[in-house]
């Protein structure tokens, strides 16, 4: 059993835990129980990689994304854990899956997190999340974009408030 337990809700890789076996799975939902109750949990494969992506999707369209490396002696890739970011690209089936995923909440402007699988041309990515409050760090600089003017002139149109 090698999986990842993380609250529902967390921000900067806070909160996310290696689970290694049934025991630790079991010991931590009881502590998180224990301090809070009503504390939503998601349990996740964990799968080895050497980095995950983020992808940036505003009304549909894929505008920016970045490569981020897992950390060095731990699990996650999180910018805010101590991650140096670098630019990537993506292929276009990553593109379309990352706008379905994004599609799937019904979102004018989220970051998709992925693991790309071992063949990017043909097999669709591993999903880590759809975030609805991405970090913008680092976006700007290694994509040649400014985000949050996108951001700002897309919510601008009440066409695009859902």
């Amino acid at each position: 059993l090698k999986t990842h337990c993380k609250t529902a809700k967390g921000t900067h890789g806070v909160g996310v835990i290696f689970i290694d076996s049934k025991k630790t799975l079991v010991a931590t939902i009881q502590l998180v129980n224990k301090l809070d109750e009503k504390r939503d949990m998601i349990i996740q494969e964990y799968i080895k990689t050497d980095y995950d992506v983020r992808a940036m999707v505003l009304e549909n369209e894929v505008i920016a994304q970045l490569k981020r490396p897992i950390i060095d002696g731990d699990f996650r890739s999180n910018i805010s854990q101590g991650n140096e970011p670098q630019k990537i690209e993506l292929t276009e089936l990553e593109k379309e899956e990352c706008i379905k995923a994004a599609k799937s909440i019904n979102s004018v402007w989220v970051g998709v997190d992925f693991i790309p699988s071992k063949d990017r041309e043909k097999i669709p990515p591993y999903f880590i999340e759809v975030n609805a409050s991405p970090g913008t760090k680092y976006i700007n600089e290694l994509n040649n974009i400014n985000v949050h003017k996108m951001v700002v002139k897309t919510l601008q149109n009440r066409e695009n408030w859902r």
